[in-house]
């Protein structure tokens, strides 16, 4: 679980995040207990969902701003709009990485060479679609010179994971899992294993 500091600076985040969207606001009556609430709520979420991440930001940015905080930040249903922002998110990534290896793949079936087709030049591949291209292609060295880039995609959004999920297998996506993701991926590989031979 999240210690005290953790929460306390997620909560800073999550209310200067509040106060750049709604700079009008007074915080009148309410106190520090809203921003801290509303960062227990998004732990909460991450410790049960591993694949939604503790982002303040984002978990701001999907409320609408009703002005108050404790009825935009505090409710089941601020933890609703923010999975389904981060589903939305996941889907337009997977189907912007989805094209990507679709397109490359075609010019491979029509016989351009993996190696042609992953040029430095090829603006329509970024580097984590450089690196599933590869994989798939079954050419797991050039596929690690990708591993760098891909790897710093990943990091500047981590729901990259998610979006890739039918395009690579979990132990292969060039980025380091979570142990508490890693567990979880390998119970589901297992529980989808038992599921099939059933």
């Amino acid at each position: 679980m999240y210690d005290p500091k953790t929460i306390q600076d997620l909560a800073t985040r999550i209310e200067t995040a509040f106060l750049r969207r709604s700079p009008r606001w007074r915080p009148g009556c309410t106190g520090a207990d809203v921003w801290r609430r509303a960062a227990e709520l998004l732990c909460e979420l991450n410790a049960t969902s591993p694949e939604i991440p503790v982002d303040p930001e984002l978990y701001v940015a999907a409320q609408p701003m009703t002005g108050d905080p404790w009825t935009t930040l505090t409710l089941g249903s601020s933890v609703g709009r923010y999975r389904r922002r981060i589903g939305s998110i996941v889907r337009a990534l997977r189907t912007e990485i989805r094209g990507e290896v679709l397109r490359a793949e075609r010019q491979l079936i029509r016989g351009m060479a993996v190696e042609t087709v992953l040029l430095p030049s090829n603006d329509d591949l970024s580097p984590l679609g450089c690196f599933i291209v590869a994989h798939r292609a079954g050419r797991p060295e050039l596929a690690a010179c990708f591993r760098g880039p891909a790897s710093e995609q990943h990091v500047g959004c981590p729901l990259y994971r998610q979006a890739c999920r039918n395009l690579l297998p979990v132990e292969a996506y060039p980025a380091v899992l979570p142990a508490q993701e890693l567990a979880a991926a390998d119970q589901a590989s297992r529980t989808t294993a038992s599921i099939q031979v059933n």
